[in-house]
């Protein structure tokens, strides 16, 4: 009899324990559309500047952040995110008397890998690649207008999701981009330049269910 109660507790805690998953599964899933501001460290490292001395400059500026994504349950305790951001404001990475950096037109596509630790919260980390252009004016460009270039790289990103309720949710994420090596117009020289960003977002959404 007493393995009897016992087997139908177990049974029962089962079952809510497996309603509760399930809950928290389906609770991220879905399309959602997020806007958000980020403190974003940028830096742009110039090999051949001051002499043949590389120099790494920067910049820290507040960027307006828009995010579409669409999430997908795997089971109980996983899911896999996916979407799109844009910035919505240029980052200035470099800023001296001579020479001003920025990047413009800054989007990205990435995988989200989410960890549900509540029915309400999650735990992401982030890979995403990011294309913007890099723009280069100033004193040192009084003769050639300076340089516009296409550049691309990789980012890095860890965070977390909370909904306030059903529909609308708060996220955080630090999340480091690095762009590749490109060759730019510095005087009458090509010279490789080289921009990363590191980035601290804030953004409220809304899940589409």
């Amino acid at each position: 009899m007493k393995f009897k109660n016992i087997n139908s507790m177990l049974f029962l805690v089962a079952a809510l324990t497996a309603g509760h998953a399930a809950a928290q599964s389906t609770h991220f899933s879905g399309w959602s559309a997020a806007l958000g501001g980020s403190v974003v460290d940028g830096n742009l490292k110039i090999n051949e500047l001051n002499q043949g001395q590389a120099g790494n400059l920067g910049r820290t500026k507040i960027v307006a952040t828009f995010d579409v994504g669409y999430s997908l349950p795997l089971n109980d305790q996983w899911a896999l995110g996916m979407g799109a951001t844009y910035d919505l404001s240029e980052s200035r990475i470099l800023d001296v008397v001579l020479l001003n950096g920025k990047v413009k037109n800054h989007s990205s596509l990435y995988l989200q890998p989410t960890l549900l630790l509540t029915p309400n919260t999650a735990a992401f980390a982030k890979v995403g690649y990011h294309s913007a252009v890099l723009v280069g004016e100033g004193g040192l460009f009084s003769q050639n207008g300076g340089f516009s270039e296409s550049i691309h790289g990789t980012g890095l990103g860890l965070g977390l999701k909370s909904y306030i309720n059903n529909d609308v949710f708060v996220q955080f994420e630090v999340l480091s981009t690095k762009f590749k090596s490109k060759a730019v117009s510095l005087g009458d020289a090509l010279t490789p330049a080289k921009a990363s960003m590191t980035s601290m977002n804030v953004s409220l959404g809304y899940q589409f269910n």
